[in-house]
């Protein structure tokens, strides 16, 4: 599945995202997933991290939201 989700401080969540490309997605890991996208962004804009180790932890991040993940049921 090829899925692109834009992250940082000024994107839309992750679940609008996902909504708006016409899929659907486990609410509770969706939510989860963008409390951890929320992090990775607060750790970058603090400089706290490097920016490989927020790149790697979006990737990471990725895989784990392309689990939620679910085509529409259609109607």
């Amino acid at each position: 599945m090829h899925l692109q989700i834009d992250f940082g401080a000024m994107a839309p969540k992750i679940a609008v995202q996902i909504i708006a490309v016409g899929l659907t997605a486990d609410k509770d890991g969706i939510m989860h997933c963008q409390k951890d996208a929320d992090a990775l962004t607060r750790l970058a804009v603090r400089g706290l991290l490097p920016d490989s180790a927020i790149r790697n932890g979006r990737k990471k991040l990725m895989k784990h939201i392309i689990r939620y993940v679910k085509p529409k049921a259609k109607e």
